[in-house]
């Protein structure tokens, strides 16, 4: 595990050796949310807050629904600073805790058994910016060393006694809401308050269904460059299809599905029919609000079923995303791993994983 921690410290340096040559204020403008489509006046919104934060130091935190884009804003937010400075992006809950400390902080020769001198993130991000995702997987004990950090503007690595002064800008995010977040006792009020300076709220993609065409037709670009392909654009029909659809995944289970079809589609345009084709091969997940994406209205349903069967799908839409890989299903469904792998006896999903593994062979 300290080998592994050391080689991702150092893939995480040479990510930011070589930062990118800064273009000129005119095309830096234009290229700020490129990654960034909406046009819903709640983004609008985004988009010019985004132009004061990218000016601060102040720390910012972010809240939004898994798969809405809290990594594309603080990428725009990078890119809008016009810093020279790296941005190093963490999500705590990758690494385990007791690596984590080390992670952030950095390491002393001598200071625990292999230990060598490492730098940390903090001083890796040294005049840019950290982004620390899902900040409610820290250890209360982690979330207090952060804050002293934070407050001090000082870091100590792991096993030294030298402080060393560090200033960067610290992004902080979380798909669940602040107020169920303190009230749970999950984390601490006075980091929270500290890391709380400026707040954004990414609105789910069900509240914003007008930009669902627009975002379409950007990951149909995308995929036409990657997957060598020529797709004009989506049928009305389909169209109408999808913006029925609640999108629990937000845009990544968007993102995702258009790539699905783009490998599947053999016309010039999406239709109805490859959307439905799709679903067949479940590899598009269930409009849970509204109940299945492809039911009848009105149809009659056992309620301890119902919720069997999506859990089930949700599982099944997970483990496809992943390739089978259990440990990342479980962190992308915020569950305990073990608790999925009980899921997965209970639903005998053993050959299913099997099948799903197979399939990148093929």
């Amino acid at each position: 595990m300290q080998k592994i921690k050391d080689q991702l410290i150092d893939l995480q340096l040479q990510n930011t050796e070589h930062p990118p040559k800064m273009k000129n204020d005119v095309s830096k403008s234009q290229e700020e949310f490129r990654d960034f489509i909406g046009e819903d006046e709640s983004i609008q919104n985004i988009k010019n807050n985004i132009k004061l934060f990218a000016k601060t130091p102040s720390p910012l935190f972010i809240y939004g629904e898994t798969g809405t884009g809290k990594e594309v804003i603080v990428q725009n937010i990078h890119r809008a600073s016009r810093t020279q400075g790296p941005l190093i992006t963490q999500n705590c809950a990758a690494i385990p805790d007791n690596l984590l400390e080390s992670f952030l902080f950095g390491t002393v020769k001598g200071g625990f058994t292999g230990a060598v001198d490492k730098e940390g993130l903090f001083e890796f991000a040294n005049g840019g910016i950290l982004f620390l995702d899902e900040i409610n997987s820290l250890s209360m004990n982690l979330q207090a060393k952060l804050l002293r950090v934070l407050q001090d503007q000082k870091v100590r690595r792991v096993g030294g006694t030298k402080e060393i002064p560090v200033s960067v800008k610290i992004i902080s995010a979380t798909n669940i809401h602040p107020i169920e977040l303190l009230e749970n006792k999950e984390m601490r009020e006075d980091l929270f308050y500290r890391l709380n300076v400026l707040y954004l709220e990414l609105p789910p993609l069900r509240s914003r269904k007008e930009d669902i065409p627009l975002l379409i037709e950007h990951f149909i670009s995308e995929y036409n460059v990657k997957l060598k392909k020529s797709i004009k654009g989506i049928t009305e029909e389909a169209l109408a299809y999808l913006m029925d659809h609640s999108w629990p995944g937000n845009i990544r289970e968007l993102k995702n599905m258009i790539e699905r079809l783009m490998n599947l589609v053999q016309s010039d345009y999406i239709g109805k029919s490859d959307i439905e084709f799709s679903d067949y091969l479940h590899v598009i997940s269930p409009n849970y609000a509204q109940g299945d994406f492809f039911r009848k209205k009105n149809t009659k349903v056992n309620f301890k079923e119902e919720i069997q069967r999506i859990e089930r799908k949700m599982i099944m839409d997970s483990l496809y995303e992943t390739k089978g890989n259990i440990s990342q299903a479980a962190r992308n469904l915020d569950l305990p791993q073990q608790s999925l792998s009980n899921k997965i006896k209970k639903y005998n999903l053993e050959p299913e994983i099997i099948r799903i593994k197979l399939l990148k062979y093929e």
